[in-house]
């Protein structure tokens, strides 16, 4: 699952809601999301490390 994947890069409590607001099924495999919802996954979790 693509929530145990990630989960050591945001707080776990974090990371569900973030998911869904994105689209993204949390409980969807890696390779089952696009490139466009791994960019937008990416671009989320940029922002959240750096406090914005």
């Amino acid at each position: 699952m693509l929530r145990n994947n990630i989960k050591a890069l945001i707080d776990p409590d974090h990371l569900t809601p973030l998911l869904t607001q994105l689209g993204i099924n949390p409980d969807a495999r890696p390779e089952a999301i696009s490139v466009a919802q791994w960019v937008a996954l990416s671009d989320a979790l940029v922002e959240v490390g750096s406090g914005k």
